[in-house]
């Protein structure tokens, strides 16, 4: 059996991207619950308020030639007044701080609130769980990808019916490591 150890530098991306996941989860859930809170229906939410969360891959910093900031910028627009938009900033604040105890928003524009936030911040930040639950989700999720790309590659080509056999059984394999996988997960997270 072949043991795959993962490098300290793929774990801290794959916990950045759990937890970029995450942040953004819990913000818009955040702002949904803001927007029905001062009569806002569910339905109308996504069409007066957006949530946009980049990072150094997508946003350039053009005062320093084009050179990457390393930075993640929040930025929450919103069809509200200067007490609303301040009033959702207070609901926000507090889910970005426990990411990063110096990132906050601030007003950019009317109706806009953008946060700056280091990467370094999400890669190292608390997510539940040990450092070996957060290790097990990013193993699950990668066993996901894979169970999801063997999907999808056997509904689109046919390789025979012996091979695949072959790759059902690998997709079942899949599957139950996950599932597995998810079970540890849970175990470690709730001993923290």
């Amino acid at each position: 059996m072949k043991i795959i150890v993962l490098d300290e530098q793929v774990l801290k991306e794959k916990r950045k991207l759990i937890n970029l996941t995450k942040l953004r989860s819990e913000l818009w859930e955040e702002i949904v619950k803001y927007a029905t809170s001062i009569g806002f229906e569910d339905s109308e939410v996504s069409d007066y308020f957006f949530l946009e969360i980049t990072d150094d891959k997508t946003m350039k910093d053009l005062s320093d030639e084009g050179k990457t900031n390393n930075d993640i910028n929040i930025e929450v627009r919103a069809e509200l007044d200067f007490d609303g938009m301040m009033d959702l900033i207070d609901k926000l604040n507090p889910i970005v701080k426990k990411y990063d105890d110096d990132s906050y928003f601030d007003m950019y524009d009317s109706g806009i609130a953008q946060c700056l936030m280091l990467q370094e911040s999400l890669s190292e930040a608390y997510t539940p769980g040990t450092a070996k639950a957060q290790d097990l989700r990013a193993l699950r999720l990668d066993s996901d990808t894979l169970w999801i790309n063997l999907r999808d590659l056997i509904n689109e080509y046919d390789f025979g019916e012996e091979n695949n056999k072959y790759l059902e059984t690998a997709m079942k394999m899949t599957k139950e490591l996950s599932n597995k996988l998810y079970e540890m997960e849970e175990k470690e997270e709730y001993e923290d």
